[in-house]
């Protein structure tokens, strides 16, 4: 598993994509569904999202990234956790992240034709209510510029509790199911 800084020094500059985060989102619910794709399957598949001219090192990264992931997502010990900025990014700018990533999954899962089982309707509503919080981030700037602790710091449990609801949705999604393999 990289690290987010160098998966956001990674994927920043692709203009085609709204954020690592949402990227990283994305990979994940994929890896939900499918086997992980070589780094030549990647850069097929990306061309369904205009994104045409990663460079082998991006390619190699998220191809690395998504068969580490997989893994995780498959073992019993539940330590997948999504790649997002760490400790030092402001508190609005990890909600944010934290909102594209969950847009991401759902998409990621629906690209690679995820089948919605049983239970798990109410999960996949729940990530796109973490997918809303983004909409929220002028909000969130000014409750941390004019809050008083207590509103910063009921922010931030939330953002806590977010992360590792959506940490387990991935893993949730991906216990008992077939990973397909991808035909590009």
């Amino acid at each position: 598993i990289s690290g987010w800084s160098a998966w956001s020094d990674a994927f920043t500059p692709v203009a085609e994509l709204n954020s690592p985060a949402e990227l990283h989102g994305i990979v994940t619910g994929f890896m939900v569904s499918v086997e992980p794709p070589s780094a030549e399957q990647w850069a097929i598949l990306l061309t369904q999202l205009a994104v045409t001219h990663l460079s082998d090192d991006q390619l190699a990264l998220l191809s690395e990234e998504a068969e580490d992931m997989a893994s995780l997502m498959r073992e019993t010990e539940m330590d997948f956790t999504p790649l997002l900025p760490d400790d030092s990014a402001d508190l609005a700018q990890k909600l944010f992240a934290l909102s594209e990533w969950a847009s991401g999954l759902l998409f990621g899962f629906a690209w690679a034709g995820g089948i919605v089982r049983s239970g798990e309707q109410e999960l996949l509503e729940d990530v796109a209510e973490v997918a809303k919080v983004g909409a929220s981030y002028d909000l969130f700037v000014a409750t941390l510029e004019d809050g008083d602790s207590s509103e910063i710091e009921a922010l931030e449990d939330q953002y806590i509790e977010l992360l590792e609801f959506v940490r387990l949705a991935p893993v949730s999604l991906s216990i008992g199911r077939t990973a397909n393999k991808i035909e590009t």
